[in-house]
């Protein structure tokens, strides 16, 4: 008795197919152009295909961090373990924020209506040319998809910071909660500059605009990592 993978091997078979008896048999994954396996198409066959979201440039960029943007897509879906999803569930009763002591915990709370996190993020912007007070994460994907389209220093910055503070305000969220270790507002902010600083020195040309000359010095950068045509 066949197995069942050759039965539905034998019934997917074109019936009108004439072996080669002189030819070897050779192995060809259908789902590639050029027959070869790919990653990348088994992958695709596998996943479940859903909507583009409209925020996708804002969060997987050119000069994104993986695990940066990772927390903030969760965040953006609204995905992450915050208190008031765990009281839902039943996993816990007080759904106070750790970072302020005052508002409940959510999504919109953390990122950021926290007194704690919006002035964190306030001068995060600010270091980045934007001196603007602080929305919700959701508003602030918004103005960075209308005024951060192109590839300037200042535009990949928002995008970097954002991300960066996402991660950096859930991580100091999660240090408080399991390892009773906090961090006070100056500190989680000199993390935030510091790591967003290291990973400027990666990037390549770079246009030698005045804009883009004042933001590198002003994050302690040299010129040189500006292209110089």
């Amino acid at each position: 008795m066949r197995l069942p993978i050759v039965r539905e091997i034998v019934a997917s078979t074109d019936p009108n197919l004439t072996p080669h008896v002189e030819r070897e048999d050779t192995v060809t994954w259908t789902l590639s152009a050029n027959g070869s396996f790919s990653i990348r198409t088994a992958w695709q066959a596998l996943r479940t295909n859903g909507p583009e979201v409209f925020w996708f440039n804002m969060v997987w960029h050119r000069w994104h961090i993986p695990r940066w943007s990772f927390i903030q897509w969760l965040a953006l879906l609204g995905r992450l373990a915050t208190k008031d999803r765990l009281r839902v569930w039943g996993l816990v009763n007080d759904t106070s924020c750790v970072l302020c002591q005052g508002g409940s915990e959510s999504h919109s709370h953390l990122f950021f209506d926290c007194p704690f996190t919006s002035i964190n993020w306030e001068v995060v912007k600010a270091k980045c040319g934007f001196v603007l007070p602080s929305r919700d994460l959701m508003d602030e994907i918004h103005w960075g998809l209308i005024h951060c389209k192109d590839c300037s220093i200042q535009s990949r910055l928002f995008k970097l910071c954002l991300a960066a503070s996402v991660y950096y305000i859930w991580k100091e969220r999660n240090g408080r909660i399991f390892q009773q270790i906090g961090h006070d507002s100056t500190s989680v902010v000199r993390l935030i500059l510091e790591e967003v600083k290291a990973s400027m020195t990666s990037w390549r040309h770079v246009s030698r605009s005045a804009t883009n000359i004042c933001l590198i010095l002003e994050w302690g950068l040299s010129v040189d990592l500006l292209c110089t045509v």
